[in-house]
């Protein structure tokens, strides 16, 4: 029954990486992660093409049991959502979470270097290559730990679940000749708490979704949040600078205007105003100010 409560992007069970992709107009499981075919004990060519009713039946309320390879009963949760990538009205998605499991099985995968992910129709990690300076064509494959840790897992399990909407919309579009850019935040941890930015442009070639995922530099921000700071400090101290300026010079007028008999006086005035620069070195670090802040903002644009 489809999960009519949520969606796919905020789903219970989407962190975890077991997922059928089932063809709704037969029930046919057309695809499934690696993890599905090591809990129920099977090879890929021993279930792809058969009824998801073989394999997966339910029970009762929101109990789900499936038939493993050895005979063995697995109890289920299930959630069902029907087509969140938006590539086909005729697509179910099945997230499938044994009922002992209580931890999320994605592996941790930072990225470190710039990452080509080649995807299947319905989002899963076929092939994973990094981008070298080094070789001639630029890629490389991915060393074997890095495939072992992505290949056969759907990418959203990778995604921030906040993100994962936008990853869906986006990628929806490359069915329409578009090449979305956009940035989410990857997860490298087991939770939602530990992630970074990244920046993943994708393209359809061929059956394959091609996805480049590039790390967003955090450095820059930084110096852009210190010049920020910087710019307005300066701007503090330079309205301080004029208050204090003219406070003094109104109290040392008024001060002189009666006793302006005692020459003293006037040397205080010269005193003070020189402790102060002119309004012209004013007026023209105020307008500097301005101008860099009227170009830092627009540079965020």
């Amino acid at each position: 029954m489809m999960d009519d409560l949520h969606s796919f992007d905020i789903c219970p069970l989407r962190s975890s990486s077991s997922l059928f992709i089932i063809d709704r107009r037969d029930r046919s499981i057309v695809t499934a992660t690696d993890e599905l075919f090591d809990m129920l004990g099977y090879e890929a060519s021993d279930i792809i093409g058969t009824s998801i009713d073989q394999l997966v039946q339910k029970t009762r309320g929101k109990m789900w049991r499936a038939l493993h390879a050895k005979g063995d009963r697995i109890s289920l949760q299930v959630c069902i959502h029907h087509n969140p990538l938006q590539t086909t009205t005729e697509l179910d998605y099945w997230l499938v979470r044994p009922c002992q499991q209580v931890v999320c099985r994605r592996i941790p995968y930072p990225i470190r270097t710039t990452t080509i992910l080649l995807l299947s129709p319905v989002g899963i990690i076929d092939r994973v290559y990094h981008v070298s300076k080094y070789e001639r064509h630029g890629l490389v494959p991915a060393p074997a730990q890095h495939q072992q840790q992505l290949v056969g897992k759907p990418i959203m399990a990778y995604i921030h679940s906040d993100d994962v909407q936008t990853l869906c919309g986006q990628l929806s579009t490359v069915y329409y000749n578009n090449e979305p850019s956009f940035d989410v935040r990857w997860l490298h941890q087991r939770d939602d708490h530990e992630y970074q930015k990244v920046t993943l442009t994708a393209t359809k070639t061929s059956t394959r979704i091609t996805c480049v995922v590039e790390r967003v530099d955090t450095f820059p921000t930084i110096i852009d949040s210190i010049q920020q700071w910087a710019i307005d400090l300066l701007a503090y101290l330079i309205s301080q600078w004029q208050q204090s300026r003219r406070y003094l010079l109104e109290f040392v007028d008024h001060a002189t205007s009666s006793k302006n008999q005692h020459g003293w006086y006037s040397s205080v005035v010269q005193a003070v105003k020189s402790m102060y620069p002119p309004d012209g070195i004013l007026t023209m670090l105020e307008n500097w100010v301005d101008r860099v802040k009227t170009t830092s903002q627009s540079s965020f644009l």
